[in-house]
């Protein structure tokens, strides 16, 4: 049952709540207690205008900065490759161009066992969450 096509998507869907549910575990492995912060996750229709984008959590923070989640249920470290680098940034500028931010935008990751660091990964990650980090009280 655990190799089905519904039971990744299941898992990645429980993944995802357990995180929107450690939103202050997040902040602490952020080291972002001190500053406001407000969770949501973000998804847009395609349109003639732009392409559609679905944005798994994002981070508005009081300091003028928007951190996007690309949160990934794997069971080993995630290796991004250069299709997956290219996805995230695009995901970033679809976001801008929609929103109309004037904040600065990071790209972070939330993941069981972190990434494997490649030179996909140098400068890409503002941060890097794992399962750990979610359970610390």
């Amino acid at each position: 049952m655990a190799d089905t096509q519904e039971y990744k998507i299941w898992s990645g869907y429980a993944f995802e709540n357990i995180c929107f549910r450690h939103q202050d575990q997040i902040t602490r492995a952020m080291q972002l207690e001190e500053i406001q912060t407000q969770f949501s996750s973000f998804y847009l229709r395609a349109s003639d205008a732009l392409p559609g984008t679905q944005i798994d959590m994002v981070l508005d923070r009081a300091d003028n900065v928007i951190n996007l989640f690309e949160v990934k249920f794997y069971n080993e470290p995630i290796v991004i490759n250069h299709a997956m680098a290219q996805s995230l940034r695009t995901k970033v500028a679809i976001f801008k161009a929609s929103t109309k931010t004037k904040k600065n935008v990071f790209i972070s990751m939330i993941s069981v066992f972190g990434t494997v660091p490649n030179k996909h990964t140098s400068g890409l990650l503002a941060h890097n969450i794992t399962s750990n980090d979610l359970f610390i009280s």
